[in-house]
């Protein structure tokens, strides 16, 4: 989409924490976006989507769908995550959780949280005050808080 100022795209984020362009079809680790500047860019820029952004998703029917964002300058990406836009892929034996091309969080077992809906493992990623209590990682709507990132199940095995 390109309303003559803003080009917006839209990308899937897999449970492996692989990234493609909405239209990529089929969608496997040969079709994902593998650019490790790119990746980092990308990720590092991840945020819940504004109301302004999701205004735009709501005249399409789509807001439910891509509920963050990930800016470049004008230009706004849309993500659709399977779980959470962040999914760690590896850990370090330097104890690193890594995400998006190389991004690093320090694994903290304090931090671990699992999905009482998906059984799903996560680590706390953004620190926020919360009155929640507890290692939930479901919001009130039943979807994963940007406040954690999904442990890959290959990483979860480690």
């Amino acid at each position: 989409f390109f309303d003559g100022k803003t080009r917006r795209y839209f990308y899937n984020i897999d449970l492996q924490g692989r990234l493609f362009l909405e239209e990529t079809s089929p969608k496997n680790i040969a079709t994902s976006i593998k650019d490790e500047k790119f990746l980092n860019f990308f990720f590092s820029r991840i945020r819940e989507a504004n109301s302004k952004e999701m205004d735009f998703l709501e005249t399409h029917g789509i807001q439910e769908d891509y509920p963050y964002v990930s800016k470049c300058g004008l230009e706004i990406n849309y993500i659709r995550p399977a779980a959470t836009p962040i999914v760690f892929h590896s850990l370090t034996y330097d104890g690193l959780l890594l995400y998006g091309g190389h991004l690093e969080l320090p694994f903290d077992s304090k931090k671990l949280a699992i999905s009482t809906i998906t059984g799903r493992l996560y680590h706390q990623f953004l620190t926020r005050e919360s009155d929640r209590g507890g290692n939930t990682v479901e919001n009130e709507n039943g979807r994963i808080s940007m406040e954690y990132g999904l442990i890959r199940s290959s990483g979860a095995v480690m």
